[in-house]
């Protein structure tokens, strides 16, 4: 017996359900099909919820623009998740640090001025002001100086308008919000085949039983491309695996989130400190922690906060992130099928840039015209040229 819905959704991560959840407010059907028994458990929970500042009215690439626009609409979405379902998402603005080598630091800051985001150069002793337990390799403070945290090895910048989300917090907000307003979702429920006919999906295979669709959309993370190529569609989407280690101490040690390169440490209002994180394309679907790699993280953490080291780790674990060939998501109608959809790809940037694409797929299958122009992003595009972006993580 087949199952008929509006919209059909495979995968029930953060791009799934914020997805669903905007459609359904637009008034349609909604039903995803999630592979586990716990929506959002892999890529959406393992994160560290960054949420960077954006202003979309003046940045000058699609790719930064999905970015501005998806951030620039979280505070006030996680306002209304907690009006709607009585949950905080823990979304905060705290602050960020980003330090830089000398070199990123004489272009990344000028891609932040060019979109008008608020942030200035610290010296060790404003450094030490906002942050006294971080400690930047060769910097020391001079009262006299102005001169940069060090001038040697590394330049420090504070963003004032960088926040914050609990990743659990917002995926168990989202799935209370997803089923407030009639999305229906379907747990232990992989789809093992996905059946077309010319143009069009007929129908989808999960749990021995057929669902059918007025359209489908593949959310499915690094397992997408799985999916996609049973209906003549092969995207580069594959898993990166990401190790994550965390702390919690009886008090605060830092308020700001600190990312240095393709690292970072969040601080969380309650002591927790949550450090990530490692990059393991190779490892393929392979879950779990490694010694080698949390030894890594470790000794991170130490260099620059060595008072993390008197404090105990409580968590480690990992999560598999959709990497993509150039780095950017697929967005949009699939070139194959005319009633089918791809959302996925998103990276490390799941989580900040969920509230954008759930609006803009909301669009693009509503029939109306994207909030952005998705071409950049199509399933059918040559990889995006590597570009030095306004934020890494």
């Amino acid at each position: 017996m087949a199952t008929n819905t509006d919209i059909l959704i495979v995968g029930g991560g953060v791009i799934g359900l914020t997805s669903a959840y905007f459609l359904a407010r637009s008034g349609c059907s909604v039903i995803v099909l999630e592979q586990s028994a716990d929506p959002g458990r892999q890529a959406s929970w393992a994160g560290a919820g960054i949420i960077p500042p954006g202003n979309p009215e003046r940045v000058t690439s699609a790719t930064e623009k999905l970015r501005a626009f998806s951030v620039s609409e979280i505070p006030s979405f996680s306002e209304t998740l907690r009006e709607l379902t009585g949950i905080d998402n823990g979304y905060r603005r705290c602050g960020g640090i980003e330090i830089f080598t000398p070199e990123e630091a004489e272009i990344i800051p000028s891609i932040w001025r060019r979109e008008g985001i608020a942030f200035e150069e610290l010296n060790a002793c404003s450094l030490g002001d906002i942050e006294p337990e971080l400690m930047v390799p060769n910097g020391s403070c001079n009262r006299r100086s102005e001169s940069p945290v060090s001038e040697q090895s590394f330049r420090t910048f504070r963003l004032p308008g960088m926040g914050q989300i609990r990743n659990p917090w917002h995926i168990r907000a989202m799935i209370r919000a997803c089923e407030l307003v009639g999305v229906r979702i379907i747990r232990n429920h992989p789809v093992t085949d996905v059946v077309s006919d010319g143009d069009q999906i007929e129908h989808v295979r999960a749990a021995d039983r057929s669902w059918t669709a007025e359209k489908y959309l593949f959310t499915a993370g690094a397992w997408t491309n799985r999916l996609l190529q049973e209906v003549g569609h092969s995207l580069p989407i594959f898993p990166v695996r990401g190790q994550m280690v965390l702390f919690k101490s009886d008090t605060r040690l830092f308020s700001s989130v600190v990312i240095i390169g393709k690292r970072y440490l969040v601080p969380r209002e309650d002591g927790h400190v949550l450090v990530g994180s490692t990059e393991e394309p190779e490892v393929g679907f392979e879950l779990g922690n490694t010694e080698s790699e949390v030894e890594s993280l470790k000794t991170f953490a130490f260099e620059w906060f060595p008072t993390l080291q008197s404090t105990p780790i409580v968590k480690c674990w990992s999560g598999l992130r959709p990497g993509s060939q150039d780095g950017f998501p697929y967005l949009g109608q699939l070139p194959t099928v005319r009633n089918g959809y791809v959302a996925a790809g998103h990276f490390r940037a799941g989580l900040q840039l969920s509230v954008g694409t759930g609006i803009l797929m909301n669009e693009l299958l509503m029939g109306h015209i994207p909030s952005i122009d998705l071409s950049p992003f199509r399933p059918d595009r040559s990889p995006i040229a590597v570009q030095m972006m306004a934020f890494r993580s």
